[in-house]
């Protein structure tokens, strides 16, 4: 018998709860898990050994010496006897590999041949549009200024004084913003499109004079879940303020929800079973040339708990470790040690509510992960 894909105890209850706010039709699910052999997907990730009519290993969200994770092909899910883990092969690719639904469903349909349907509300076509138009026109930008960084000797330099290699650079997509303040007119003709201040590339100023947001600034592209630039960050070259600068809100980025470099991230951190939370986009560079690929970093904002159920499952659930470092050093720009330890002690709580083991390490003010 099937997995009933509307039922938590099948799908897991992340996935349940995932399916329930979907647009991807049950009946769908139902028909995708039908195709799906679920034992080829889990063995990808964990290797799988034959055991009478199921197969076995030692459970993935939990450390153990003997196999309890069960995975049952004529059922079609998962269960271990020592932690309770359950699910389908949709909820095994959101808990284990970190997948948001609908990528989970998208990546197993892919492999079945089969097209996601979706049920749209009313205006959600056209909201998806919008969103879709704001993530083009940001990959385009991410685009112009990787290409713009060959041409900035100073902005080459910079990188370079900060210990940073050109494979490191590529790697995260680092680019440059020139000083010019219509730049991007060069990759956007119609630099009227309303797409380019929706996106947070262009601002409106007095008497309807638009100019480019980032200027002169070292830029480190921002990308969500599924890979997609949402957004950037950019770090002045010259001496004025702010030092760094965020894209603003916008239909896809929100910098109290996203963290910088988990997605690429995501396959060290399911691997470590950990995640460092550290404070920029330096430090996350830094850190991954060193070999320390399992961190990220908040965009500005104290640690939310929206950042701390970001994270991939394996990172925090079921016997896994999370070791967090709040990012926060006193200077004379700061509100010192009283509130370092205020903003620990809250984002150690945020990660207890997501079953993560937290740790917090205080480093001396001379020193930085990326210095």
């Amino acid at each position: 018998m099937r997995p009933d894909p509307e039922s938590p105890a099948a799908l897991g209850a992340a996935a349940a709860q995932a399916a329930f706010k979907s647009m991807i039709p049950h009946d769908f699910i139902s028909t995708l898990l039908g195709r799906v052999d679920i034992v080829e997907v889990i063995d990808r990730y964990v290797p799988l050994k034959k055991a009478g009519a199921n197969y076995q290993a030692c459970c993935p969200f939990h450390s153990e010496k003997t196999p309890s994770f069960t995975v049952s092909p004529t059922k079609q899910f998962y269960h271990c006897f020592g932690c309770g883990a359950h699910g389908t092969a949709v909820g095994f690719l959101m808990e284990h590999a970190g997948k948001a639904f609908p990528e989970a469903v998208e990546e197993l349909a892919r492999e079945v041949g089969l097209e996601v349907p979706r049920v749209e509300s009313a205006g959600e076509k056209e909201r998806r549009d919008d969103t879709a138009e704001v993530t083009r026109v940001l990959l385009a930008a991410a685009k112009f200024y990787r290409a713009k960084l060959k041409d900035s000797p100073r902005a080459i330099e910079y990188l370079k004084r900060r210990g940073l290699t050109g494979e490191m650079a590529a790697r995260f997509g680092i680019g440059y913003a020139t000083d010019a303040w219509q730049a991007l007119e060069a990759v956007f003709p119609d630099y009227g499109d309303a797409a380019l201040v929706e996106a947070g590339l262009v601002i409106n100023g007095d008497g309807g004079k638009r100019y480019d947001r980032f200027r002169d600034r070292v830029m480190f592209p921002i990308h969500d879940s599924r890979g997609r630039v949402i957004g950037f960050g950019g770090r002045t070259l010259g001496g004025g303020d702010p030092k760094y600068l965020n894209s603003p809100e916008t239909a896809v980025f929100s910098k109290g929800r996203e963290l910088y470099g988990l997605f690429l991230a995501r396959d060290a951190i399911r691997d470590a079973g950990m995640v460092v939370v550290v404070e920029g986009y330096m430090d996350v560079v830094a850190l991954a040339q060193h070999g320390i690929e399992y961190s990220v970093a908040t965009l500005g904002t104290s640690t939310t708990p929206a950042h701390a159920t970001a994270t991939p499952p394996a990172a925090r659930q079921r016997g896994a470790r999370s070791k967090t470092r709040f990012p926060c050093w006193p200077t004379a720009r700061t509100r010192g040690f009283s509130f370092c330890r205020t903003a620990t002690t809250r984002t150690i709580s945020y990660a207890s509510a997501v079953e993560s083991s937290s740790r917090a390490r205080s480093l001396p003010r001379s020193r930085s992960p990326n210095t």
